[in-house]
């Protein structure tokens, strides 16, 4: 999606936790015809690194067009096992970095009387897989966060959409023939 909208000339603003990946990534989008691509470093489970990176973009940039909240990360196992402190930090990352993000966003957004926000969940917030509670929880709760704001926000301007990708393979699958190194 950056590099979509950075081939259309926006500006962009990046966070994530891992400072090398954010700094190859911003060099990249400023490459592929970025106006400006903006790059914080920090982590979403924080509401107030959240807000001051927001803050800090929006104040740079004289506004927001919109925002997409895509941190993510997943664990497996069954409920009675998973770890007290794995439900923790998914909940701390999916579910309320999230909450963060729209937290802060959103005054920016009502001032302007226009904006979007993306919220992305997954189909594990609907159709739940077994051994993945934590995760599907999270996403469930990100879908249901969407459709509040979407209520919440109704006649203001602004746009809440959440997405709902199913599962999907960074590698292509192993095919006969093919060889890996």
């Amino acid at each position: 999606m950056a590099n979509l909208l950075a081939r259309h000339g926006w500006s962009l603003g990046l966070f994530d936790l891992a400072a090398p990946d954010l700094e190859h990534a911003v060099a990249h989008l400023r490459q592929s015809g970025a106006r400006d691509a903006m790059g914080f470093h920090g982590d979403v489970a924080s509401p107030s690194v959240v807000a001051e990176a927001i803050a800090a973009f929006a104040g740079a940039q004289d506004g927001l067009d919109v925002l997409v909240n895509n941190a993510g990360v997943a664990v497996a196992g069954a409920v009675e096992v998973t770890p007290v402190e794995d439900w923790r930090w998914i909940v701390d990352i999916n579910l309320l970095g999230v909450v963060w993000g729209c937290r802060a966003a959103l005054p920016v957004l009502k001032r302007q009387g226009a904006g979007l926000v993306l919220n992305v969940a997954s189909s594990a917030g609907f159709a739940a897989a077994p051994q993945m509670a934590a995760y599907n929880v999270t996403k469930a709760g990100v879908i249901a966060l969407s459709e509040t704001l979407v209520a919440e926000l109704a006649g203001s301007g602004l746009q809440v959409s959440v997405a709902m990708p199913g599962f999907f393979c960074a590698r292509p699958p192993r095919r006969t023939g093919w060889r890996t190194s």
